[in-house]
This record gives structure tokens, C-alpha cells and sequence, in this order.
């Protein structure tokens, strides 16, 4: 299970970037429309929506219960503020591009620095002596073997604590898409 959350929040952040680039391009042909050079960019800003949107109800569907793709979306700017389903998919990209991201980096950082704790004893001798320090937070300098072995440690604990919390971070990050992108 824990292998399959890793799985998971790394198909998460690559939507998640999806959705932070076309969080960017819709809020830019949002201010575009202000002055109308927008209004001409709605259809194709709707179609990239609901196509990040689809990837990331596939992506939800290989996980678990199959999540169904909606009927084509409405390419009018009137129309589609009025549709709930594009309403819901507007909500899930913000959520996924800002904390999707978020978990999805925390979630595979963590076992790097885990990985980088618990083999420290191998190469701390190797790095400038002020940089010689545990990886997440520089909680002390290492001068010596037992500290060296005292960093070992603390990363077996990281990969402890790694393997009991990236399902729970795996399931985080689908639960907006599993609610919003879901039929209503």
C-alpha cells in the first residue's frame, strides 16, 4: 500500500502541475475578458479545463471506483458559468494546483530525505564539514561517527513515519477530485 500511495501522489503531482499551469491560463483569460480580447479565448480555456479535469478522473479511476466523464462542456462564457459541472471542476483546480501540489511534493520529498538520514554514515565525511547536517531540518552539525549514526537513526524513523502517512497523503490529495469531478 505504501508503494501504491507513492504511485499515486506522483500521477497527483503531474495533474497537479497540469492544473497550476491551466489555473495560471484561466485566470489570465479571465482578466483578458475584462476588456473583451478574452471573450475569444473562452472555448479553448473550457476545453483545456475539462481536459485536465478528464485526466485527472482517469487517473482517480485507476484507483478506485471508476469516476465518469461528462458530457461535453458549454463553449459560451454565460453558459458556463451557469454549469454546475463547471463549477465543481473550477473548485478542483484551484484545490488541486495549490494543495494537491503541496501534498504531492511533501509526499515524495519526504522518503529523499528519509533515504538521504538513513544512509548518512556512508558519505557525511564527504560533504564541507558546516554542511554536514540531517536533510528536512539541519537540527545539528555532525562532527563525529556517533553523530553520524545518530542521523542513521533519526532517517529510519523518517522512513517509518513515511510508511505510516503516504497512504493517508494519498488519499488527501484525491479526496477534492474524488468529490468534485465525481457525477453529480
Amino acid at each position: 500500500t505504501v508503494l501504491d500511495a507513492f504511485d499515486q501522489l506522483a500521477g497527483g503531482l503531474a495533474t497537479s502541475i497540469l492544473a497550476v499551469v491551466m489555473l495560471v491560463w484561466l485566470t489570465a483569460v479571465a482578466v483578458a475578458c475584462l476588456v473583451g480580447v478574452g471573450l475569444f479565448l473562452v472555448p479553448a480555456t473550457l476545453r483545456g479545463l475539462r481536459a485536465v479535469a478528464n485526466r485527472e478522473r482517469a487517473r482517480l479511476s485507476r484507483w478506485g471506483t471508476e469516476i465518469l466523464v461528462p458530457e461535453p462542456g458549454p463553449r459560451r462564457l454565460r453558459a458556463a458559468v451557469a454549469d454546475p459541472v463547471v463549477r465543481r471542476e473550477v473548485r478542483w483546480l484551484v484545490c488541486h494546483a495549490t494543495a494537491g501540489l503541496l501534498i504531492a511534493l511533501t509526499g515524495l520529498t519526504l522518503p529523499l530525505s528519509a533515504a538521504t538520514d538513513a544512509t548518512f554514515p556512508l558519505w557525511w565525511r564527504l560533504v564541507p564539514p558546516e554542511e554536514a547536517a540531517p536533510s528536512p531540518v539541519p537540527l545539528w552539525i555532525v562532527h563525529d561517527w556517533p553523530g553520524a549514526f545518530a542521523v542513521c537513526l533519526l532517517g529510519l524513523g523518517w522512513i517509518a513515519v513515511v510508511a505510516g502517512v503516504a497512504p493517508g497523503l494519498a488519499w488527501l490529495q484525491a479526496w477534492p477530485g474524488r468529490r468534485l469531478l465525481a457525477a453529480a
